[in-house]
């Protein structure tokens, strides 16, 4: 009997070949502000849920531009430092 992922709707013929798939999905982030420059995730202040400007990385120091609506990202670009 094949186990079918509910979130992507692939199918797998063995448990282990599921249970990887699934800890997949759990490894990427669900949503919110990835740096462009660095891969590492942004913390994002629920006040600018509905933003459209400059955002600094933390980490790395990138700018980034970006748009957000509701708190989902709607547009993200590199800017020169």
């Amino acid at each position: 009997m094949p186990f079918k992922c509910g979130s992507c709707g692939l199918s797998f013929d063995t448990a282990e070949e599921f249970i990887k798939h699934k800890l997949a999905h759990q490894e990427q982030p669900k949503s919110g502000l990835i740096c462009l420059g660095c891969g590492k995730p942004i913390p994002v202040d629920p006040s600018k849920a509905n933003y459209k400007g400059d955002i600094l990385c933390p980490s790395c120091g990138q700018v980034m531009e970006v748009t957000l609506k509701n708190g989902e990202v709607i547009f993200a670009m590199s800017k020169a430092n």
